[in-house]
């Protein structure tokens, strides 16, 4: 935001510098229109939702009384789609990946993370780094500490994560295998490593080996849960459910427009949710034993 938005020069002055008041709907297109030209249209994205907050925090404030960015909605390139950290696996594809992942003969670390991310949905980065005292296996509870939340040292509230019964178990499995008292995701091999927990790349390259490489991608599967449980929303009896699974994902607006953030705000049916993903998932493993795919005989 700094470099694309704030230190850009609009009609001979620093962006960052105009009072809010003044800023027109012209100066922020220009301030994108640059970074669309730079090939930034992601950044150019992130950067136009990052103002929309900003803008609605000034009206809060009644420092303004317009959004000047809310209109402009197709005014830029459209986002890609279809890269490959958002190839998310399919539903009906979903069991015999479980089930693959059970046949495997990898390290037992690398098939566990690889079931726990399935079953928390969380981040690569913050799962693999987790820590056993961030559990509370009494509250079935992970918490991730905000200092390490997707490299954001600013981020102002910690991620509590529900753990239902089945996250509960892959965690006494891990347990069991007596490799690490500090991380729950050791590096499997030292020496050279970047970090004493496992490596960015492991959880891929175990997908890739399954057979599922340009078919998913290991940050897919939370889109993959978010299409499912967005389509079970009626089994929840809650006003605010589809908020509530979006937070499950660390999803959630911050700003003054939608109120101030409770870490435990909507608890009890985020761990209802991620109970019901569990046994969705247990449901599809079971049922994939029996979906037979019929070969056709050719006359000799």
């Amino acid at each position: 935001m700094k470099r694309n938005i704030f230190d850009q020069v609009v009609e001979r002055r620093v962006l960052g510098d105009w009072p809010i008041a003044e800023i027109k709907i012209r100066h922020v297109v220009e301030v994108l229109q640059q970074m669309e030209d730079q090939g930034l249209v992601e950044s150019l994205h992130r950067c136009r939702q990052k103002l929309v907050h900003i803008f609605n925090r000034a009206i809060v404030l009644e420092l303004r009384e317009d959004n000047p960015v809310l209109p402009l909605t197709k005014e830029f390139k459209p986002r890609r789609r279809n890269v490959p950290g958002l190839i998310a696996l399919p539903w009906r594809t979903v069991g015999q990946f479980q089930r693959d992942i059970d046949a495997s003969d990898a390290f037992p670390l690398t098939k566990l993370a690889m079931k726990f991310m399935l079953l928390t949905i969380q981040r690569s980065s913050e799962m693999r780094g987790a820590t056993w005292d961030e559990i509370d296996r009494d509250r079935a509870l992970w918490t991730i500490q905000a200092s390490r939340m997707k490299g954001n040292k600013n981020a102002r509230e910690d991620q509590l994560v529900p753990l239902s019964t089945h996250a509960l178990d892959v965690l006494e499995q891990i347990s069991q295998l007596e490799l690490s008292n500090e991380y729950i995701f050791p590096v499997q091999q030292s020496g050279r490593a970047k970090h004493a927990y496992m490596s960015e790349n492991t959880l891929q390259k175990f997908c890739d080996e399954l057979g599922y490489k340009g078919k998913m991608h290991v940050h897919g599967l939370r889109k993959t849960f978010s299409t499912q449980m967005n389509g079970l929303r009626h089994a929840f009896n809650s006003k605010i459910d589809t908020d509530a699974i979006e937070m499950c994902l660390d999803h959630y607006e911050r700003d003054a427009m939608r109120g101030t953030y409770n870490h435990a705000e909507h608890l009890g049916v985020r761990t209802e949710i991620m109970q019901t993903w569990a046994v969705e998932l247990e449901k599809e493993r079971e049922s994939s034993v029996n979906k037979v795919v019929p070969i056709r005989r050719t006359e000799r």
